[in-house]
């Protein structure tokens, strides 16, 4: 008696289990779930370091970061400046080209920047903007006010920290103007993605 009352407690657990799931099916088709579009908190995605490298330049660099279409790029390579990708990803240039693609499935938001420069608060002067493109070419851009940044150490003057809503994603960028001379580092805290 006490093996069969423990099958039929079992029994009931599976049932109860076929019907939580049965209920939730009508989201899920196949292997796939529609949750349309998923904001989801990010606890251990690492703040990531992007490298300009300008120190070995003579003249001033534009970089971009994100665009994976590179419609950005293309769209800001004006007054024969040069544009190129971040020198470095986590300290890796094998990282650069896989980072960037990264975004054409991905959004993320960042909640902070960090923007060091390696000898001359002068850079701090320079573009920094986001920018947005859609399928037509057009785009539009925000600069970002380095003025309203906060120093992250009062023994630090190459070091600024931003604070607020990044934005990065298959059609959003970030371009730097890095003067010759300058190798920028820009760590950025990301708070979010969408999928």
């Amino acid at each position: 008696m006490r093996n069969q009352t423990s099958d039929i407690q079992k029994a009931r657990e599976l049932s109860t289990g076929v019907k939580v799931a049965d209920t939730s099916k009508a989201n899920i088709s196949g292997s796939q779930v529609d949750m349309g579009m998923f904001l989801g908190q990010v606890p251990r995605l690492p703040a990531i370091t992007y490298t300009l490298d300008n120190s070995g330049g003579g003249a001033v660099v534009r970089y971009v970061i994100g665009d994976p279409t590179t419609m950005i790029a293309q769209l800001v390579a004006t007054g024969g400046v040069t544009v190129d990708n971040p020198s470095a990803v986590q300290g890796q240039a094998g990282l650069v080209v896989p980072n960037k693609n990264f975004f054409f499935g991905v959004g993320i938001i960042f909640g902070s920047i960090n923007f060091q420069t390696s000898s001359t608060p002068n850079q701090f002067a320079q573009q920094f903007k986001t920018y947005i493109t859609n399928m037509a070419g057009e785009v539009s851009s925000e600069s970002l006010n380095l003025a309203s940044a906060t120093r992250n150490s009062a023994f630090n003057f190459n070091l600024l920290t931003l604070t607020g809503q990044f934005y990065l994603d298959i059609h959003r960028g970030i371009v730097i103007d890095v003067l010759a001379g300058e190798e920028v580092n820009v760590t950025m805290s990301p708070s979010a993605y969408t999928v």
